[in-house]
């Protein structure tokens, strides 16, 4: 990637680094980005909810 593709990333853009791993762009900070990796959810066993959102109907 460029500078210049750099510069032109906005939310919802996902990239992958070079070591493979994939991330989904959430901010714009304009010469950087803030991204997120995602992962499946699934197995509720699994898994343990930190904090509900505010609009969620688990809150």
């Amino acid at each position: 990637m460029t500078d210049e593709q750099l510069r032109r990333l906005g939310p919802g853009d996902v990239v992958q680094h070079a070591n493979g791993d994939g991330y989904v762009i959430i901010l714009d900070r304009g010469a950087t980005k803030v991204a997120v990796r995602t992962v499946e959810v699934s197995n509720p066993a699994e898994w343990t909810l930190i904090r509900p959102a505010p609009s969620s109907p688990t809150a």
